[in-house]
């Protein structure tokens, strides 16, 4: 496996896409997804992938808004926005670059796509050699765009470099908001290394030890919403034995940004079901859009302290 080192500040910007592209084909083909996720984890990947490597290019971001606003295919845009917010964090701190707006200029013309903007922002410190002290030092756990900042990177580092079979990731030694935050991401790539692994699924949550065991079942559920768009009477929290008010949390919040970022797609997701599924769905996003009522209460620890008020409220939710 290459190492991470090599993406490093003293790294060619023309280099980066043959890397990325040869780190992300040789990952998939170790995933072990189900076989009908297997196809939509590539397809995935592969707009990430052009995200990327069409913005490191240019250092353009005006490109690639005009590419998403243009002719990429909507279910994928969110995709190759985060793909795009790498590179335009990549091209901020690569010498060879002039400093660009960057993700900013993402944020001001796709403001449904914040999340994955922020996702992809994340991406960067996966990269860094000395990433635990980036966290530690560089990112702050207070708002939304630095907690899925973190969660990004924990995404990139689990979907780029947790071995198979078992995709054992170290979690780095941080402050308990953030070692949460982490998890939430690393749930989230187990979603697509493993899909519904169960084996695979409980020893992470052993290993991530009783605390933060229901944060990974919370990014377990944020991709299955987003990625996924599984329904919400899906037999998959069920299957992985989730913690139910974690998952359901985390697929809120999937939902959410997928409602923002693709309208269409989403509307013609909520058009295929039944009043009731539809209801159900429709009042999780309600209640996600809701100020959390922590944020004067707690402020340096808002979006955990949010997390754990929609759990609490979530308990009264029924998966079957």
């Amino acid at each position: 496996m290459t190492d991470a080192s090599v993406l490093g500040e003293n790294s060619l910007p023309a280099k980066l896409p043959g890397i990325l592209k040869w780190i992300v084909e040789r990952r998939v083909s170790a995933f072990r997804c189900t076989n009908s996720n297997r196809s939509l984890v590539t397809k995935i990947a592969s707009t990430f992938f052009s995200g990327f490597s069409e913005t490191i290019t240019t250092g353009d971001s005006g490109a690639s808004i005009r590419h998403v606003e243009g002719n990429c295919e909507e279910f994928f845009k969110p995709f190759y926005v985060e793909g795009a917010s790498l590179a335009l964090t990549a091209s901020r701190v690569l010498p060879v670059f002039k400093a660009s707006e960057g993700p900013a200029e993402l944020l001001y013309h796709l403001p449904g796509f914040k999340h994955v903007i922020y996702a992809g922002w994340g991406w960067w410190y996966a990269f860094m050699p000395r990433y635990t002290q980036s966290f530690q030092n560089s990112i702050s756990a207070a708002s939304v765009f630095s907690a899925i900042t973190i969660d990004g990177a924990a995404f990139a580092r689990a979907f780029l470099f947790a071995r198979p079979p078992y995709f054992d990731l170290k979690i780095p030694s941080v402050s308990n908001a953030k070692k949460r935050l982490w998890v939430q991401g690393y749930g989230r790539a187990l979603w697509f290394l493993t899909t519904a692994n169960v084996s695979i699924i409980e020893r992470q949550r052993q290993r991530v030890g009783k605390e933060l065991s229901a944060d990974l079942d919370s990014g377990l559920g944020l991709a299955s919403g987003f990625a996924g768009m599984v329904s919400p009477t899906s037999t998959f929290p069920s299957t992985i034995c989730a913690n139910k008010s974690a998952y359901m949390q985390g697929y809120a919040f999937g939902l959410t940004a997928r409602a923002m970022s693709t309208p269409a797609i989403f509307s013609s997701w909520l058009s295929s079901m039944t009043p009731c599924k539809k209801q159900f769905a429709q009042g999780l996003i309600s209640r996600c859009l809701v100020e959390p009522r922590s944020i004067n209460d707690c402020p340096t620890n808002v979006y955990t302290d949010w997390q754990d008020e929609l759990r609490a409220d979530f308990q009264q939710y029924e998966i079957s």
